[in-house]
């Protein structure tokens, strides 16, 4: 109050508050100056007035009775070290993903490590490390002890041992260091020579120069040991050394350490291996086709010695195999494929088995002749006499090839001039009986000769699983977002369930439908066979219908993230399943040659194409997955447009008779590609259905 007048200052409280000093405070000191500090929300005030405490005073301390005493509700810092003013209030640590304060959490002792999945060149990752550090006050000023610009410093990193080796490398030859390790598996010559690129010359690369206070930046790596390894006894690829990415697997470790009267932390910078490794294993099951329409136009009499075997189911393809393949990628580029070394570690231990090893390796890997005893292969004249053979055979068929095809385009010339039914009639009975006997050729010589008019085959169920594992760096805040875990991955995949090709031959359908269109089109069929196998000409429309589907799960080892929860698979984008379904419409008319020549010593091969094929392709698929309503299906269609490609291609090659030298080739190309109708840019959706019904 003052002449009468209020001055009112609002939210004004007076508090005494008993500060006691704990003595270990003043070990040392003939006094110390105690700065308040008021924290209120998330901010706080630093107080103008200090507490002056003489440390010499001896003072009889009465702590107070109980009843209106402060309470505290955080936590109290009760090391007098973590007020010391020369310091820092953060340890900002980050890769380019991922930043994460050491100190965020003041309630545990500061952390000390942070984890990150990297490789040598491409895969590698810049570190960078922020700290607001004030050092004007620190309590070695002026000494050789003083903090101010030696808080941080990289005490310890993997290039230190490769710059060593590059040094007595250079101090021992003039030749500069090699950036290419080239490691040799085994001795002989059968064994693969891996090469790999280290692709650095083994220098640190840190930006920031020496005493900065505030930042530390340099590029972490990892490098891997490429010295060569065995396992059980056998020598296999270096990169099995990562084979096992668990506890255990090697670690790289750059060591910052960092200096203050408040802190003094030594954080590792642990780098992990980045390679992926993929086990595959696949089932191929069989295919089998049958004839519904045929472009036979003679009787079967009882009299007829040739006659067309009934329709009925056979096999097509390559038949039934079961196969494995390990491969391994890391760096983003290196890629090292296991499975030939597999499949020879498989042979060298089932041929110890004897008979039931030799079985083996005869029905899975294709290994049917072992050339011993009595199935040891022709010596030069004996060759040469089954070749003189074969060559008489060969020729045998081209004649009497050769004199169907006059038949029919005699044949022909008759039936387009007869002039009165009889003689049409005639000939075209002519031509009915030369197809039969084309029929009888076709099958004796094991040619494609007879076409079918419509046709469908069916691809019984494939199955291929794939299983991955690799290190990933954790992306999830939380008591793990400094660390790295294994990431483990698996899909059994049907491909598909059952699928469904029907084919529609426009040149067996019109040799159905006319004498003549008969004669000249099978006239062709026998010269092309005459020109060579695989020589055919092609006009025909088939639909191919494939229906299967996926089964896929996730685990992190270090999180516990998995498949089976909801929330995990919607983060990582992730269904349990998928059904998927594609349907394929393709026209194609093309006419392909292929003809092969052994001429004295020498081998002379010709192929050549000339075509168009035009495909239009739908595909559906349905992931299947939970929502807080349960079950469903969201099905959604994808076109992906009607796509037409010609093709005029010649090729040629000159070869010893055996084929294993080359004297000279030829070759010449020419494509084009249109897109008649563009694919859909998005795919049609038809929401969720959910089973069972979802209930409103």
């Amino acid at each position: 109050m003052s002449d009468g007048n209020i001055s009112i200052v609002p939210n004004v409280q007076k508090a005494v508050v008993d500060v006691f000093i704990d003595p270990a405070w003043c070990i040392g000191e003939v006094q110390i100056v105690i700065k308040p500090t008021i924290h209120f929300g998330d901010q706080k005030k630093d107080l103008d007035s200090v507490l002056t405490v003489n440390c010499r005073e001896s003072v009889k301390v009465q702590m107070p009775e109980t009843g209106n005493v402060p309470v505290f509700v955080d936590k109290i810092e009760t090391n007098f070290q973590a007020f010391h003013p020369c310091g820092y209030n953060k340890f900002d640590v980050g890769d380019g993903t991922r930043t994460i304060d050491l100190l965020e959490d003041k309630s545990i002792p500061p952390l000390n490590l942070f984890e990150l999945v990297a490789g040598p060149l491409n895969n590698t990752h810049d570190i960078t490390i922020d700290l607001d550090t004030d050092t004007t006050e620190c309590s070695f000023d002026g000494t050789l002890n003083d903090h101010e610009k030696h808080v941080l410093s990289l005490i310890n990193y993997p290039e230190k041992k490769i710059e060593k080796d590059a040094k007595e490398e250079e101090e021992k030859s003039s030749t500069s260091f090699d950036s290419k390790l080239k490691v040799q598996i085994g001795g002989d010559k059968a064994n693969v020579s891996h090469e790999q690129l280290i692709a650095f010359k083994g220098k640190l690369e840190k930006y920031t120069a020496d005493g900065d206070d505030k930042q530390l930046k340099f590029k972490a790596r990892y490098i891997y040991n490429y010295t060569p390894i065995n396992l059980a006894g056998i020598p296999v690829h270096p990169i099995f050394r990562y084979f096992w990415l668990g506890n255990g697997v090697p670690t790289n470790t750059y060591m910052v350490k960092s200096n203050t009267c408040r802190y003094q932390q030594a954080v590792s910078i642990k780098t992990y291996p980045d390679v992926g490794w993929s086990l595959k294993l696949s089932y191929t099951n069989s295919t089998v086709e049958r004839e519904l329409w045929g472009n036979q136009r003679y009787a079967n009499t009882k009299k007829a010695k040739f006659k067309r075997e009934p329709q009925k189911w056979i096999p097509a393809g390559e038949g039934k195999s079961i196969g494995i393949s390990l491969g391994a990628k890391w760096d983003d580029e290196n890629e090292y494929d296991a499975t030939a070394d597999i499949t020879k570690q498989v042979k060298t231990l089932t041929e110890s088995l004897g008979a039931i090893g030799k079985f083996v390796n005869s029905v899975f890997l294709g290994d049917e002749n072992k050339k011993e005893g009595k199935y040891k292969e022709p010596d030069a004249e004996h060759k040469e006499a089954l070749e003189s053979v074969a060559d008489k055979k060969d020729q045998k068929e081209k004649r009497e090839l050769e004199q169907t095809k006059d038949q029919l385009n005699a044949a022909k010339t008759r039936h387009r001039a007869s002039v009165t039914d009889r003689d049409r009639a005639r000939a075209q009975k002519d031509i009915d009986s030369l197809q039969r006997r084309m029929d009888s050729q076709s099958k004796e010589y094991d040619l494609k000769l007879t076409r079918s008019i419509g046709s469908i085959s069916i691809q019984w169920p494939q199955l291929e699983a794939q299983f991955e594992w690799s290190l990933e760096n954790i992306s999830q805040r939380g008591p793990f977002y400094n660390q790295t875990g294994v990431v483990l991955q698996g899909v059994l995949e049907l491909t598909p369930l059952i699928g469904i090709t029907a084919t529609l031959d426009f040149l067996a359908l019109a040799q159905r439908a006319h004498p003549v269109a008969l004669a000249v089109i099978a006239a062709a069929d026998i010269t092309l066979a005459i020109i060579g196998d695989g020589s055919k000409i092609t006009c025909e429309l088939s639909a191919t219908g494939t229906f299967g589907g996926k089964l896929q799960g996730f685990l992190n080892t270090k999180t516990g993230e998995n498949s089976f929860n909801k929330d995990d698979r919607n983060a990582n984008d992730k269904q349990v399943a998928e059904l998927k379904c594609d349907l394929e419409f393709k026209l194609k008319i093309a006419i392909e040659l292929n003809i092969e020549k052994k001429k004295f010593f020498v081998k002379v091969i010709v192929t050549g194409k000339l075509g168009a094929e035009a495909t239009a392709k739908w595909t559906a698929k349905a992931p299947i997955d939970t929502d807080d309503y349960g079950w469903y299906l969201a099905p959604e269609m994808t076109f992906e447009g009607l796509e037409i490609k010609g093709e005029a291609s010649f090729s040629g090659q000159v070869s010893s008779r055996d084929g294993k030298s080359k004297y000279g080739s030829v070759e010449s190309t020419n494509e084009f590609t249109w897109q008649a109708i563009d694919a859909w840019k998005e795919p049609k959706k038809w929401g969720k259905f959910y089973f069972p019904s979802k209930k409103e």
